[in-house]
């Protein structure tokens, strides 16, 4: 490949993978292989009739192949795990995220949620992505150690401080970036706070060991982890959740604000939805704002793509891969397949009212045994938010801001973190929040 070419592709592919996506999609299809930073030559697919052989591929290893995420979280939390260590690993972590687990935080976020959109002045505009960090963190860590006041404030600052290290996604990707030249080094920051994170989780941890009755999801895996988990792999699946469980989500509803409060009559009709007397009592309940956030993380994934380490020579559909190559599912491609959604480009949430699952077309949160392990608990606590935000106050667009994708680090956000405006809050509005 000519090498201009190659650098010119990284570079899109770095700052707007969007863009690089919709050329590529246009030229060469739905199946392509690239050379591309970081990931190196890869074979990058959309192709839902692949996608549904990689799924279940036993010689596709998905932890091997997260290696920009390794520097972070290390090596033994669910998401770094292959095999039956990963199997294990799920179904220890899996019941904090679903059945009754589910609904024990709703009333905290309804109320952390409804004080930080209330007390944004009216007229003045605001960075959605940041509002939604706040929430998203506040319910996490209280999820995470039980509400106990004594360590929620510290905790928020500690993560907060450690998201804060570096701005350059380059560092992350780049291991020659990656060098701790002191406390006022980007990595020497990012070190440090991510140690000082560590130390207050294996904190609670032991606090956990000596209060069995203690609550929350880390005195959960703590009590049933047991001779399963060391400390060392608690503390790591701890971090992980913590610092990606609440971004990712900030990220995927900063998109659904923009376009839901971008389109006035979606807006209204959501604003009716959650204005039902139980609306907040059972979000799924919520079919019209559920259909919305869907078409949202459809249109844009914050999570452009999986990435799968072939163990073994193998081949898929007509494709041949060499053991040691990327196999790349492809989320934005699939996403934007034609054949599979018409007007891909369009925010549509009517595509999702007819119960249609777009099985392998689909798959924001991933897919087969490597589904985010707290799909149901964030899919909940999203639809909590966007429906007590749309009960309280009433959002616009900021004038003139049109959202266009802008990474940050791994994440793809609208630009600007999606900039919003409160407007004056109406009669009727004020009367549905205060219920």
């Amino acid at each position: 490949m000519n090498p201009l070419a190659t650098l010119r592709d990284g570079y899109r592919w770095l700052v707007n993978p969007y863009g690089y996506l919709d050329e590529a999609l246009a030229r060469r299809g739905l199946t392509f292989r690239a050379r591309l930073p970081v990931l190196g030559n890869v074979l990058m697919t959309g192709d839902a009739k692949l996608i549904a052989e990689i799924v279940p591929h036993p010689h596709l290893d998905g932890g091997k192949a997260v290696t920009g995420l390794r520097a972070i979280f290390g090596g033994r939390s669910l998401i770094m795990l292959e095999g039956e260590a990963h199997g294990a690993r799920r179904r220890l972590i899996a019941p904090s995220f679903r059945g009754e687990a589910l609904a024990e935080h709703d009333a905290l976020t309804v109320r952390v949620t409804r004080d930080e959109f209330t007390r944004l002045p009216p007229g003045r505009t605001f960075c959605a992505y940041d509002v939604l960090r706040r929430v998203g963190l506040r319910v996490m860590v209280a999820a995470m150690f039980g509400g106990k006041n004594a360590i929620l404030a510290r905790a928020e600052e500690v993560v907060e401080r450690f998201l804060a290290s570096f701005r350059n996604p380059l560092i992350l990707f780049f291991k020659p970036l990656r060098v701790d030249a002191g406390p006022w080094s980007p990595w020497g920051r990012a070190v440090r706070n991510r140690r000082a994170l560590c130390d207050l989780i294996r904190e609670q941890i032991r606090l956990s060991a000596r209060n069995p009755d203690e609550t929350g999801i880390l005195g959960r895996l703590a009590a049933q982890g047991g001779s399963a988990l060391q400390e060392d792999d608690l503390v790591e699946e701890v971090l992980s959740l913590l610092l990606f469980g609440h971004d990712t989500a900030a990220a995927t509803m900063a998109w659904a604000f923009v376009h839901i409060f971008g389109r006035r009559d979606i807006a209204e009709r959501i604003r009716d939805e959650a204005g039902e007397e139980n609306a907040l009592a059972d979000p799924d309940a919520l079919p019209y704002l559920k259909a919305c956030l869907q078409e949202s993380m459809r249109l844009c994934p914050v999570v452009v793509h999986l990435s799968r380490t072939a163990a073994a020579d193998l081949r898929l559909g007509d494709f041949e891969v060499r053991r040691g190559e990327k196999v790349i599912p492809c989320t934005y491609l699939a996403q934007h397949n034609p054949a599979v959604f018409d007007e891909p480009h369009r925010f549509r949430p009517e595509r999702y009212l007819d119960g249609r699952r777009y099985e392998h077309s689909f798959f924001p949160f991933g897919f087969g045994s490597r589904t985010c392990v707290g799909k149901p608990f964030a899919l909940r606590q999203m639809l909590l938010v966007l429906a007590t935000a749309a009960r309280c106050v009433e959002l616009d667009l900021a004038p003139g801001y049109r959202p266009k994708p802008a990474r940050h680090l791994v994440l793809i956000v609208p630009k600007g973190g999606g900039l919003l405006r409160r407007s004056v809050v109406k009669r009727r509005m004020a009367q549905v929040c205060a219920r």
